[in-house]
């Protein structure tokens, strides 16, 4: 088969499923060194796509824009933008583009980008399936999130390519997270958990008494600071956790980066996640991990380095469509239980055993 000169990547958000991607980016690079390789994001997940080393361009689609142009009323101008995007899309004339959204707006971006070869899931949602012309069969659930993605190469011929998760972290992003541990924790080579607890997604988080609780838990069982990150917006939830827990965490939220903060990740003796984007970034850093899991399902995490700590209740997965008062599941998920599985990770990877930690 020819190689396409020029390659779409369409996925959008959110930083967790970018992650996922990337191994797809580095499939194509390798196998059309010649091709250009551009990637299509939404603003939050950009900065992971810049520091892509297999990725030539990225095209960020302006959605928070857009939108906020529309609450105001301004039609004209989301219109005439709209057009002027269009028009930039097809000008790269791309052979090939890969929704690996598998959405209604990625069905319709791929389509709008006039690659002639458009590559998707057969079961893309919303009606998404009908901009794609080469739809591929979806894998079983329980199939590793990221080969998922990867079985979207093989209509280009693409079956052997490796799915193994990466964050490109650079010699910047590592003496950042140096100068940040050595600031918050007081001396070099602290041992620390790191605890990535919020995500956009209400359900999925644990409510904040037993984040406390873990901060203790690990202070006093392991001798393990805890590093709370997160964006900025988290800050006012860790300034609650700080206030119930015995052993003051250091703040994180808003201070370091995506890559700075796999950086900080992959320092960790252990890394404690929800199912968010920063769980991901961990395993893509190799860092010892556990997640906690309620009211999304885990199965495709099977066979990553990972344990999962999780209260099975008959209405799971719900996703956003919770029956309960207020996050039944997370909260019948005790301290007790997320800190037997830091034990099966702490075991797994020769940790020394605990130490008593007073006060």
């Amino acid at each position: 088969m020819k190689s396409p000169r020029s390659i779409l990547i369409v996925k959008l958000s959110s930083i967790g499923d970018v992650v996922m991607s990337m191994p797809v980016a580095r499939a194509l690079k390798q196998a059309y060194p010649e091709s250009r390789v551009s990637w299509l994001v939404e603003g939050p997940a950009r900065p992971l796509v810049e520091a892509c080393p297999y990725v030539d361009q990225v095209l960020e689609f302006p959605k928070a824009h857009g939108l906020a142009q529309i609450k105001a009323g301004q039609w004209l101008s989301v219109a005439s933008q709209a057009r002027a995007f269009v028009r930039g899309l097809r000008r790269e004339r791309f052979d090939v583009a890969m929704d690996l959204q598998g959405l209604l707006r990625s069905g319709v971006l791929t389509w709008l980008s006039g690659a002639s070869r458009r590559i998707g899931r057969q079961d893309a949602r919303e009606g998404g399936h009908l901009f794609i012309n080469e739809r591929v069969a979806p894998s079983s659930p329980r199939t590793r999130a990221a080969q998922q993605y990867m079985d979207l190469l093989r209509p280009l011929g693409l079956h052997e390519a490796d799915p193994s998760l990466f964050v490109p972290v650079s010699t910047e992003d590592e003496a950042a997270a140096t100068r940040y541990l050595e600031a918050e924790l007081g001396a070099p080579g602290e041992r620390f958990a790191a605890l990535a607890m919020s995500t956009t997604f209400y359900h999925k988080h644990w409510p904040e008494e037993q984040v406390a609780g873990l901060v203790d838990r690990l202070f006093e069982d392991y001798g393990l600071r805890s590093v709370m990150l997160g964006s900025a917006k988290d800050l006012d939830s860790q300034r609650r956790v700080a206030q119930l827990a015995r052993h003051a965490p250091v703040l994180a939220a808003g201070a370091t980066s995506l890559t700075e903060a796999a950086a900080v990740m992959g320092r960790a003796e252990m890394v404690v996640a929800v199912d968010t984007g920063l769980l991901w970034i961990a395993l893509a850093v190799r860092a010892p991990l556990v997640g906690i899991f309620g009211p999304t399902t885990y199965e495709h995490l099977a066979d990553e380095a990972a344990e999962i700590a999780c209260k099975p209740f008959p209405c799971a997965p719900c996703l956003r469509s919770a029956t309960c008062e207020d996050r039944d599941c997370m909260r019948a998920l005790s301290v007790d239980d997320a800190m037997a599985a830091v034990g099966r990770v702490m075991a797994r990877t020769s940790t020394p055993q605990p130490v008593a930690v007073q006060g």
